[in-house]
């Protein structure tokens, strides 16, 4: 081989093909010309250099710009500085648009196909028309007048800051859903307006308020350290109590972050703040408020004796207190010690007059322990079943003398001193109403629901069980209607009364009240709460009721109200011809009543009728009704009622209506609509439009028609709604009925419109359009219910049961129940459904436990009705219905891991959720690396293992 180079230059070729990846020279195809050096088949850009004849080449052009158009075009000529013409538009100065932050999208230089025939010198007069017209950029320009003039108005300042969300929608565009993009905009305009509210607003009251929606806003798309920061900040210049419930609302929903004794450590703090503050009533209702929230975590967490023992600790010194003691925290630690009965134990008598026995509970733990076998828990679902018994079996304190396997179930007293204040009135029921909620029972006194709902205590899972998801709320199809009135569910009382289920909790929670009954020996109230309570139980056990009626009438024998509700456990058990007997035996003791005891007899004519309705028997209802004028009945089968007597009795109802309508009374307002509902009903052969029309004619009055009604003012209305709503579902139930959907739609509209918050109103809505043709899901929405720019916990509870109680030809499929639960659980970014900006859901809702705990049950309840992995194992693998079976539950079992990751980031310290990945379902579908993981991410976070593998 000659000597020589070892490479050649190839004179001849194609220099682009020593450029890596380009193409050679004889797959170019030749360019040919078209007019001045186009080329055909390329963009105009794209241009035939013409410098020499021997070599051409495409060069791109700047055909397209600005600049060569003004410079080559004929429609623009080159005008001298003298020749320069003043536009009109640069003379228009409006001060209040350029001081606005309003931007046009249609701007005047933007290039615009116009229109034949348009005439350009009204083309800014018709844009400023337009802008002027607009009713969303008017009430802006006012909003923004507003608060230059006046920075200190803070209501102007909030109300420009709602608006935004109009000024990103458009006028024209109202019900637009807005884009992740548009959502992250108007969260950062309302951002800057907080901040620039916060630079200007210098009464005290009002930054508290601007800081608290600030730091919502901003947990939307802040991070976490900078939310931290943030906080940091805010607690240095000694916030609010509500910025402080704001903190410890996001402690508790920081997966990142959280630790259980962090947040014991802060409560701790504000309890150790409030409690150093003079005695009000503001300050026990926050430090009630408190308490609720560290019983409600500490119970979900699995320390659940602990925070029943906190309960008994403050129940003790509220209502057996000794005034003469000086020291009363001192004396109370030297009876916790002594380990002696406490109350909602055995032999319990009051902290200040017990005994020196020693009160014992069983060691549940230890139970367990030997019931599953120590080889039992190697395996993680048989553990978390374990674990999941003790934990729903455990209430009471244990003894350091019980040798106790468990070292949590002894509550020694540093556990609770830091949450005890002595110091409360215990004629409120604010306390007493707490540990009722606690122990998921109605409330004693009901207050304004509006206010009393708080996701973060809403322990209530809309499942009855994890099984059976068809009935979502634990409910009947109808509430099942009740004379007394105790026991109806309102907003403020959001457990329903069909579900109380006589739980561990729930049977101590009925020792505690009457225990307390025996120190508060005057209160009939709470008696007649306790038999209430005790008469849903009374077809089950109905001599442990009678026996318990019987035992509060020699306590309190002058009590008409006793008797009431000892008739109706009468009519449950016995039937009504027992229960006649006892109003009979009642009206007699009353005999010529008074006008201030006509409440009573009015009250007994109500029950003794309403149950005759429930019986079917109209005939019987009318001879009650009709003795309403009279003192002493006249009851007589044989004879039928006259239409005198109904006329002379609906008369008198009439005359005492106005009576109480006057004064106002208003328990006797509600009794005699009732009567007089009832007395059209049965009177006109059962015609429900006739007692719609009275409670109609009743709810116009002026007392139910202020825009601000006092609390007491306002439970009445609600009673009237709910009693309203009983004969509705009674009429319904009952065969042979008649009924116009139209009407009885109207009036649970009008419900629901009154009272958002009741939930038991939203589900006999959502019941009865569903049944009724009532809804069209795939052609129109139903009337949308909620009025708030923001979405409530009820509003998401009521969207997850209208999913979930639809039939799947209406539109109740697997996919539009998994979006009711995401839209409540997700943030807005990462819903699969779109959602607009105005129907958000704040961070408070999606960490409340009942929604996450009930998604993640109702995905598991999908994952055990599909084939189990043995049964698709065990088919042939080439069988297609195996595959097609193989790959919906690994999609399935994706949908658990996925709503499982969920419900841990919003509520990490729900001890439940991690037992529920756990379950059976998953042992082949989970690897036991993950399950380690969670297990060991549970004790990371110190959530309470009672049984230990």
């Amino acid at each position: 081989m000659a000597s020589g180079p070892a490479w050649k230059s190839d004179l001849r070729g194609d220099v682009n093909n020593l450029q890596y990846g380009s193409l050679e020279k004889s797959k170019i195809p030749k360019y040919r010309l078209s007019g001045h050096g186009r080329v055909i088949g390329l963009d105009r850009s794209f241009r035939i250099s013409t410098h020499s004849q021997e070599h051409r080449e495409v060069i791109t052009g700047s055909f397209d710009l600005p600049s060569r158009r003004k410079d080559q075009s004929l429609a623009t000529a080159r005008l001298g500085p003298e020749q320069q013409i003043t536009s009109a538009q640069e003379s228009l100065h409006d001060p209040v648009e350029e001081q606005s932050s309003y931007v046009a999208f249609d701007h005047p230089r933007k290039r615009v196909k116009l229109s034949p025939g348009h005439d350009p010198r009204f083309s800014k007069a018709s844009a400023s028309t337009r802008i002027q017209l607009d009713e969303v950029h008017i009430r802006q320009r006012k909003l923004t007048n507003q608060v230059t003039d006046d920075p200190e108005d803070v209501k102007s300042w909030l109300d420009l800051i709602d608006h935004q969300a109009l000024v990103v929608r458009g006028s024209d565009r109202a019900d637009l859903k807005l884009t992740r993009s548009q959502r992250q905009t108007l969260i950062s305009m309302r951002i800057a307006l907080y901040e620039q509210a916060l630079a200007k607003v210098t009464q005290a009251t009002a930054r508290q308020t601007l800081v608290a929606g600030l730091m919502k806003e901003g947990s939307q798309i802040w991070d976490h350290e900078r939310q931290v920061s943030e906080w940091e900040r805010v607690l240095k210049t000694g916030p609010s109590f509500e910025l402080r419930l704001l903190y410890l609302n996001f402690l508790m929903s920081a997966s990142r972050s959280f630790s259980c004794e962090h947040v014991l450590e802060v409560m701790s703090g504000y309890f150790g703040l409030y409690r150093r503050e003079s005695a009000s009533r503001v300050r026990d209702r926050q430090l009630i408020h408190l308490l609720s929230r560290l019983t409600m975590f500490l119970s979900q967490a699995g320390f659940r004796e602990r925070a029943f023992a906190i309960w008994q600790a403050n129940l003790e010194l509220a209502y057996y207190k000794d005034e003469s003691l000086i020291d009363p925290i001192t004396e109370f630690e030297h009876f916790w010690d002594s380990e002696r009965p406490r109350i909602g134990e055995a032999g319990a008598k009051g902290w200040t007059r017990s005994t020196d026995s020693v009160a014992r509970t069983e060691d549940l733990s230890a139970e367990a322990m030997s019931h599953s076998g120590q080889d039992q828990l190697n395996d993680y679902a048989s553990w978390a079943a374990s674990e999941a018994q003790v934990s729903n079996r455990q209430t009471l304190p244990a003894r350091t003398s019980e040798n106790s396997t468990d070292p949590y179930r002894v509550i020694l007293f540093a556990d609770i001193e830091p949450y005890l204040f002595c110091d409360f009135a215990p004629e409120e029921d604010d306390l007493l109403n707490a540990f009722l909620r606690f122990c998921e029972l109605p409330l004693h006194d009901a207050i304004d629901g509006d206010s009393a709902i708080d996701t973060f205590l809403w322990n209530k899972s809309p499942f009855a069980d994890g099984s059976a998801p068809s009935d979502t709320f634990g409910l009947a199809q109808y509430v099942t209607p009740d004379t007394n009135e105790r026991m109806s569910t309102t907003a403020a009382s959001p457990v329903p009364k069909d579900n109380l289920q006589h739980t561990p909790l729930v049977k101590t929670a009925v020792e505690v009240l009457q225990q307390i009954l025996s120190s508060r020996t005057g209160d009939e109230d709470l008696a007649d709460y306790i038999l209430t309570f005790e008469s849903f139980d009374s077809r089950l056990n109905p001599s442990k009721a009678r026996k318990l009626a019987k035992k509060f009438l020699k306590q309190f024998p002058s009590s008409i109200r006793l008797y009431n509700t000892y008739a109706d456990i009468e009519a449950r058990s016995k039937g009504l011809r027992a229960a006649e007997q006892i109003w009979l035996t009642v009206l007699s003791m009353l005999g010529r009543a008074s006008v201030g005891r006509i409440r009573e007899r009015l009250s007994i004519l109500r029950s003794w009728a309403w149950q005759c309705t429930l019986n079917d028997q109209s005939g019987r209802a009318l001879q009650v009704l009709s003795n309403a004028h009279l003192t002493a009945p006249i009851l007589d089968a044989t004879q039928p009622t006259s239409d005198h007597q109904l006329q002379q009795a609906e008369s008198f109802l009439w005359s005492e209506l106005s009576r109480a309508h006057a004064k106002p009374a208003l328990e006797e307002l509600v009794l005699i609509v009732q009567l007089l509902a009832l007395l059209q009903y049965h009177f006109k052969d059962r015609d429900l439009s006739t007692s719609l029309q009275v409670y109609e004619q009743c709810l116009a009055l002026s007392t139910f028609l202020s825009a601000h009604l006092p609390a007491t003012t306002k439970r009445a209305l609600e009673q009237l709604h709910v009693h309203r709503n009983e004969l509705i579902s009674h009429h319904m139930r009952s065969p042979g009925t008649q009924f116009k959907p139209k009407q009885i739609i109207a009036s649970l509209q009008d419900s629901c419109r009154a009272f958002p918050h009741n939930l038991v109103f939203r589900k006999q809505y959502n019941i009865f359009v569903q049944n009724h043709g009532g809804i069209d899901r795939l052609r129109a929405t139903a009337m949308s219910l909620q009025s708030t720019s923001e979405m409530t916990l009820i509003d998401h509870l009521s969207n997850v049961h209208t999913a979930l109680s639809l039939p799947s030809y209406q539109g109740g499929t697997e996919h539009v129940i998994r979006a009711a639960f995401q839209h409540a659980v997700l943030p807005p970014g990462e819903k699969n459904d779109d959602v607009s900006a105005s129907r958000s859901t704040s961070t408070n809702i999606r960490s409340c436990p009942a929604i996450n705990v009930a998604f993640l049950k109702w995905e598991l309840s999908l994952l055990r009705a599909l084939p189990s992995h043995e049964t698709t194992v065990s088919r042939r693998t080439s069988q297609p219905s195996a595959k097609r079976d193989q790959k919906v539950r690994n999609r399935q079992v994706q949908n658990v891991r996925k709503a499982f990751r969920v419900a841990v980031g919003n509520c990490p310290w729900v001890k439940e959720i991690y037992l529920l990945y756990f379950d059976e379902a998953l042992r082949d579908e989970i690897s036991v690396s993950e399950w380690e993981e969670v297990y060991e991410s549970m004790l990371e976070r110190g959530l309470r293992i009672c049984v230990e593998r």
